[in-house]
């Protein structure tokens, strides 16, 4: 059966100006045709019936047109497809932060109106092995798909659009909380030099892994042989009122509709309530699934469980599962149950120790192929819910603590290494683009230090996978968060935005955006994500299309120190240095030999130059600039683009 790879379908966007490769899968030895415009290009597929074309590079082009893959028996034909600029969107939760959450009054939302704006977003999936294909399709931009896009790469694509003129494109993949590390390759993890420290802690983890789930396994069965008596095994609680809630044809009189997210106040329990409680949704298959193996994907749960799908068991996890309450719901579903209509999903939850939200997820909840060779089938938001009993609290005493474990990290975790590359960026590899934003950093805090050299890494890794002869790579910095420093100290939130300057001034063709302006003290996801898509496109417009266009702030270039006063050199300036609120300077601080850090007073002494003091440093040795989490910082340049923070020491501990 001749299949395209989900990159390629209707309303997509083509890169210009680059050759085009294309391809998908058919039976092994067939040859393949490619058609587009007055480009055509063939392929034969290999024994393992895989095959790839590249069709010549061709210009921009905002007329739709077809895209044609044909062999002897069958034809697709792609409409609506468009050339123009195609970006990559990538990272932690401040790129997957949809335009509907910035927007909640939906005023951006009402005007995104561009179809030749689409975006291509990428199923949230992680895997063992390089993957190839994943979920997703191609959306026009418009009032009733923006709330759902990136809102980064939402200002970004509409910067971009407006000053081009030409379709853009943006492929959004990007996972809550995930590591940098998790984005890169095994085989760039596991040989370039800067990924040392990863494959140390990837290899103990493992190691670890194994020996404590044989301990904890063994531990928790002897434990129950000791107390069965006193706590009862949790299969046998609540089954009389409970007997057929999990068969397919049961009438729902009685239950609950269950608002999201499923914490346990939203199900008439208190926190400190333990129970047994039933969820209840149907999935409706229009057809039969394609070939291959299908997963029933239910997030990250909470609780223990056993999972039925059209009354049939098909698998569970409990106490005895280590790690149970981390590990992702994902069970496989028999071929012989997955026929064309409706379907009904069961789970029992045993909400034991369990304090907060019983049932969460960062992915959407359905069913989906477990080699990505077709789109998931979600669940509707239809959950119904009842509650088969409270239950009585068991001797702490005598109850196993499983969580007090010292647990590594785990193998099916966002941190770790190249599980997300391996389902949402290998299937994509290598579709032509200009480049990538790129907004993560948190969750590599604890080796901070590290974080410059693993960037590049990733950079370094990317680029070689892609084989383009540029590719672009924009980087967005951390926003504030928490209360404000009057007065600059540690912090490893500035040592990251540190590690992201510097390696957008090393590495060739990366640039990067400040967002220390953007920030809310509470919200480490905060809702002005205009100034940052629109900053990365400024730079993009000047660095991969050449047009005179400011993008970078002031940065420091030089100090000289003349008695107690040092003057501060920056670069970058525009028509002279300004404060957001036309008061002096803040933000600065100096230091003398031994690196104590004092506030500093500042003043602009010049179009680019900043004057600093500070009572009782005689001798000022050292200098920094908005080096803290949420820094009292208010340098711009002349139309208002946010000085770096910057430190003339390279110390982490103070």
């Amino acid at each position: 059966m001749l299949k395209l790879n989900s990159m390629f379908g209707n309303h997509m966007v083509l890169q210009a100006g680059q050759p085009l490769p294309v391809w998908g899968t058919a039976a092994a030895g067939t040859t393949v045709e490619i058609v587009f415009g007055a480009h055509h290009a063939m392929a034969t597929a290999d024994d393992q019936g895989r095959w790839r074309a590249n069709l010549p590079a061709t210009g921009v082009s905002n007329r739709p047109a077809e895209l044609v893959v044909s062999c002897p028996t069958e034809r697709i034909v792609l409409t609506d497809v468009l050339v123009g600029e195609v970006w990559l969107a990538s990272g932690q939760s401040n790129m997957e932060w949809t335009l509907g959450a910035c927007d909640p009054e939906g005023r951006e939302i009402a005007t995104a109106n561009v179809p030749e704006i689409r975006f291509f977003k990428v199923g949230s999936k992680m895997s063992d092995k390089p993957l190839t294909d994943c979920c997703g399709t191609w959306v026009r931009l418009s009032p009733e798909t923006a709330g759902a896009l990136s809102g980064v790469g939402y200002f970004f694509a509409r910067k971009l659009y407006r000053a081009l003129a030409v379709p853009v494109g943006i492929i959004s993949g990007s996972w809550g909380a995930s590591s940098a590390e998790a984005w890169m390759s095994g085989e760039a993890i596991d040989t370039d030099a800067s990924c040392a420290c990863v494959r140390k802690m990837r290899d103990d983890s493992l190691r670890q892994m194994k020996k404590k789930c044989s301990a904890y396994a063994k531990e928790m069965e002897e434990w129950y042989q000791t107390n069965a008596a006193a706590v009862p095994d949790a299969r046998q609680l609540c089954q009389e009122i409970e007997r057929h809630w999990h068969e397919k044809t049961l009438s729902l009189e009685g239950w609950t509709a269950a608002e999201r997210p499923f914490v346990k106040k939203l199900l008439g329990l208190s926190n400190a309530d333990d129970a047994v409680v039933w969820f209840r949704n149907e999935l409706n298959l229009t057809q039969k699934p394609g070939a291959g193996e299908w997963e029933l994907d239910l997030g990250v749960i909470d609780a223990q469980i056993e999972v039925y799908f059209d009354g049939v068991k098909i698998g569970e996890n409990n106490d005895k599962t280590p790690i149970f309450w981390l590990k992702p719901a994902v069970f496989k579903v028999p071929r012989k149950l997955l026929t064309a209509g409706r379907h009904t999903v069961a789970v029992r939850m045993l909400l034991q120790f369990c304090a907060g939200s019983p049932y969460e997820s960062i992915r959407t909840l359905g069913l989906y192929p477990r080699e990505g060779q077709a789109q998931p089938i979600w669940f509707a938001d239809n959950w119904m819910f009842r509650v088969a009993g409270k239950l009585p609290k068991p001797d702490a005493t005598k109850y196993k603590t499983y969580r007090t474990w010292n647990w590594p990290l785990v193998p099916w975790s966002m941190l770790f290494p190249a599980k997300i590359f391996n389902a949402m960026l290998a299937p994509i590899i290598p579709y032509a683009m200009k480049g990538t934003l790129w907004f993560q950093g948190e969750s590599n805090i604890w080796m901070v230090d590290k974080y410059k050299d693993l960037l590049t890494a990733l950079i370094r890794d990317w680029r070689r996978l892609w084989g383009q002869e540029r590719f672009f790579f924009g980087i967005a910095q951390s926003s504030e968060i928490g209360k404000v420093a009057a007065i600059p100290g540690k912090s490893n939130v500035a040592a990251l935005r540190e590690a992201h300057f510097q390696v957008a001034m090393s590495v060739p063709d990366a640039g990067v955006a400040s967002s220390i302006d953007t920030g809310e003290p509470e919200n480490v996801h905060p809702s002005n994500k205009r100034p940052v898509g629109e900053r990365l496109a400024n730079w993009a417009l000047a660095c991969a299309y050449g047009k005179d266009v400011k993008w970078l702030g002031p940065r420091h270039v030089s100090h000289a120190v003349n008695g107690s006063t040092m003057t501060v050199q920056l670069s970058d300036a525009g028509d002279g240095l300004r404060t957001t609120d036309g008061q002096p300077p803040r933000g600065f601080c100096l230091a003398g030999k031994d690196l104590v850090y004092k506030s500093a007073t500042a003043r602009i002494a010049g179009k680019d130059r900043i004057e600093l003091q500070a009572d009782g440093i005689a001798e000022p040795v050292h200098v920094r600039y908005g080096w803290a989490e949420n820094p009292e910082a208010n340098l711009t340049d002349s139309i208002g683009i946010p000085a770096f923070s910057f430190r003339t020491d390279d110390r982490f501990d103070i």
